[in-house]
């Protein structure tokens, strides 16, 4: 291997395990830097944060139909295929959904959960066409179920998207 070759491959390496080694040593700036490049990865999908599992719930909106009709929608991976657009807009709304217990349980973080639901679900309501809610919907709420039963009982699980402000 030539020399140029060895420097390049350091470098990958040091980027694209940055994050990683920076998070376990607490080296919060470099940590930082090293998110900012999306090129170093530190994954966490399959963990629990503050004791609540992100990956372990089933997620259900449910609303009232201009006829009274009370109608629930599973989120899936079937239904949830119909988000458009690249990964970074779709984690947006999902994050928002699988966090919301975590979210809404925080006083400074509630206000970011609530803004993007009422973009995604209000005006101008992406997700909410894209998953096939009618635009006339009234009463949406959000409910999230732990699969497991020794999940955190003090998260908020269920709530509604006020789309009046």
């Amino acid at each position: 291997m030539r020399r140029r070759h060895a420097w390049e491959l350091l470098f990958l390496l040091a980027l694209g395990t940055a994050q990683m080694v920076s998070d376990v040593l607490g080296w919060q700036d470099l940590k930082g830097l090293a998110s900012a490049t999306q090129m170093s990865p530190a994954m966490r999908v399959f963990t629990a944060h503050q004791g609540y599992e992100t990956h372990a719930a089933r997620f259900s909106v449910q609303w009232h139909s201009t006829d009274g009709q009370h109608q629930i929608l599973q989120l899936t991976p079937g239904n949830y295929r119909n988000v458009r657009g690249p990964y970074n807009r779709r984690n947006v709304y999902g994050a928002a959904l699988a966090y919301g217990p975590l979210l809404r349980n925080d006083p400074k973080l509630r206000p970011l959960q609530e803004s993007v639901l009422q973009y995604a679900f209000c005006v101008p309501g992406p997700l909410r066409r894209e998953l096939g809610i009618p635009a006339d919907a009234l009463d949406l709420q959000f409910q999230v179920r732990p699969v497991r039963h020794d999940a955190r009982s003090d998260l908020p699980l269920e709530w509604e998207v006020d789309c009046e402000h």
